[in-house]
């Protein structure tokens, strides 16, 4: 049985000094320091929406409070065959500091039966559309 204690406080030991060691590693590695460069890359962020009513406000707040340029920044929204009012939110939404574009699915793809994967429709017509 001392044994067994003896082996115990040894590896207890070891693994305190391993923990040691990481947390001093872990402090020493430098602070990242961003450069002021001035983006210059376009950016479009496609959402393909279902159902979002509950959502869509938020995700439009969060979008508009994003701190990359407004003129190098597009939203396309895809509505995928929304069964509530997901559509008429999108619709109704004005910001003209960054560009936008809303379109519904079932403008763009008119034979429904025929689409094996709404989502994977809509993220093709958000790329079509896209810059």
């Amino acid at each position: 049985m001392p044994v067994f204690i003896l082996l115990f406080l040894l590896l207890l030991l070891v693994y305190a000094l391993l923990i040691q060691y990481y947390q001093r590693a872990w402090n020493n590695i430098p602070v990242f320091k961003t450069t002021h460069s001035i983006p210059v890359t376009s950016i479009s962020v496609i959402i393909s929406a279902r159902n979002e009513e509950k959502n869509i406000e938020s995700l439009l707040y969060s979008l508009e409070q994003q701190s990359y340029p407004k003129n190098l920044f597009e939203l396309i929204i895809v509505d995928d065959y929304s069964e509530d009012d997901t559509w008429n939110m999108l619709a109704q939404y004005q910001d003209p500091s960054f560009s936008t574009i809303f379109v519904k699915l079932s403008d763009n793809s008119p034979h429904e039966e025929n689409i094996k994967s709404h989502k994977k429709k809509a993220i093709e017509t958000g790329i079509s559309l896209s810059r």
